[in-house]
């Protein structure tokens, strides 16, 4: 049975139970002080159940697609010019960014980050990988194993068995449409921020 089924299901009983006992009182079955506390105390107490499971729960609602746009923090670790963290920014994904390196994994800007998508070739060097982007995408993976690196690149040959591919959560050419990189931050920000 699903949470929701089984909150309907106690909101009800609650509801019955609090109807039952206001009757009782309305009617002065018990008398003095039984009355007051059996339908009294229990009724406050059922008043606030009533607040709880009738108003929705904020743990369990689900950002709007707006507030996942600007919440949402896209690092984009290339030392070149690369159009698509600007074609991002204009369609709403308003915390994309590209930086040339990263210098520490331990950086503010790295650790609050979502989604890191990291090219393979010139990257990595300020933290003296020897795979250059691969090892820095295979630390990211291992440091922060639940957000999600993307590896992308315009090089056709490689090592096609590095681990930092398979760990990679997907890999993607660097010559895609930006729609194809947009596809990506879609799922994944859907997926990664919970």
């Amino acid at each position: 049975m699903r949470r929701d089924q089984i909150k309907k299901r106690l909101f009800r009983k609650i509801i019955m139970l609090d109807t039952i006992l206001i009757w009782i009182k309305d009617n002065q079955i018990l008398s003095g002080t039984g009355t007051l506390l059996i339908t009294g105390g229990s009724a406050l107490g059922f008043k606030r159940a009533r607040k709880v499971f009738s108003s929705k729960d904020d743990k369990n609602t689900k950002p709007s697609v707006e507030e996942r746009k600007k919440n949402c923090r896209i690092l984009f670790i290339d030392d070149s010019q690369f159009k698509v963290p600007e074609i991002l920014k204009k369609s709403g994904w308003l915390n994309a960014k590209r930086v040339k390196d990263v210098s520490s994994l331990d950086d503010q800007e790295v650790s609050a980050t979502d989604i890191f998508f990291v090219d393979i070739q010139g990257v990595g060097r300020a933290l003296k990988f020897n795979d250059e982007g691969l090892g820095l995408a295979l630390a990211l993976k291992t440091k922060y194993a639940s957000k999600a690196v993307i590896i992308y690149s315009a090089e056709n040959q490689g090592d096609r068995f590095h681990k930092a591919l398979k760990c990679a959560d997907a890999t993607l050419s660097k010559n895609a449409d930006p729609y194809e990189f947009q596809q990506l931050v879609e799922q994944f920000c859907f997926g990664v921020l919970k």
